[in-house]
C-alpha cells in the first residue's frame, strides 16, 4: 500500500520498512546500531503521520480502527528494533 500525500511525498506502509535490514554477522555493532536507530526514526515519523490522520474528527469508526492498527504495527516494530538494539550491544 503506498499513498501519497498532498506535498507529494509518497508514505511506506509498515510492513515496507525494515524490507532492506539484516543484522549480518560480519556487521559490526558500530555500523548496525546507527542503522536500526535510523529505521526506529523512520518509524516514529510514520506514527506521527498516522496520529495525525487519526485526528480527523470526521472520519468513520472503521477509518479510526485502520489508523489504530497501523499505528500499533509502527510502534510494534518500533519495539522490535529497540530490542535488537539491546541485543546488539549485548
Amino acid at each position: 500500500m503506498t499513498e501519497i500525500q498532498k506535498d507529494g511525498c509518497r508514505l511506506a506502509s509498515p510492513a515496507e520498512h525494515g524490507r532492506h535490514m539484516a543484522i549480518d554477522d560480519d556487521m559490526s555493532s558500530e555500523a548496525t546500531v546507527p542503522a536500526l536507530f535510523a529505521e526506529i526514526t523512520a518509524l516514529l515519523e510514520d506514527a506521527h503521520e498516522i496520529a495525525v490522520r487519526g485526528q480527523n474528527s470526521k472520519l468513520s469508526t472503521s477509518e479510526y480502527r485502520s489508523y489504530a492498527v497501523e499505528l500499533r504495527r509502527s510502534l510494534d516494530q518500533i519495539q522490535t528494533l529497540a530490542w535488537s538494539i539491546q541485543l546488539t550491544m549485548g
